[in-house]
């Protein structure tokens, strides 16, 4: 089920990478070439980079591409870098449950104010369906993790 989601998040995050390079090529094009920026290009690429930030990590979690300290990490015994592991796991599964009532607590409240991005008058999408979006990449986030020390432990 895990691998599953995760999957179906990887198509996802292509997705999101290719419209990022489009909207990039885009904002350029009609900046440099132009003289006439659009924000909401602006706007949406900065989005999508928080999207793929929150949903990479997960997946870089499921593909073991995240960072050690290699320094310490590779002159340990395997043992130790199952502890290491387990350990630092640990203490990100901890963070994100500590957060995550806080997460849904914002979300909630935005959702109910059906809150918008003021920053560009003309254009002031709404906002709230961005916090949820945090409550459930922590949500999958737990879930991976989870799944991880597990088969660290059954090693």
């Amino acid at each position: 089920m895990i691998k599953r989601i995760t999957f179906v998040i990887n198509r996802f995050l292509f997705l999101c990478v290719l419209t990022l390079v489009f909207l990039t090529v885009y904002s350029t094009i009609l900046r440099y070439i132009f003289r006439e920026p659009d924000v909401r290009a602006f706007f949406l690429s900065t989005w999508l980079w928080g999207i793929i930030f929150l949903l990479g990590f997960g997946y870089a979690l499921y593909e073991k591409a995240h960072i050690q300290v290699d320094l310490l990490y590779n002159h340990v015994s395997m043992r130790i870098r199952r502890i290491l592991s387990i350990t630092g796991l640990s203490v990100c599964l901890i963070s994100l449950i500590v957060v995550l009532p806080n997460y849904v607590q914002l979300a909630w409240r935005s959702y109910l104010i059906n809150e918008r991005d003021s920053t560009i008058p003309i254009f002031s999408p709404p906002v709230w369906w961005y916090k949820w979006l945090l409550v459930f990449t922590s949500i999958l986030a737990v879930i991976q993790i989870l799944s991880v020390i597990m088969e660290e432990l059954k090693k």
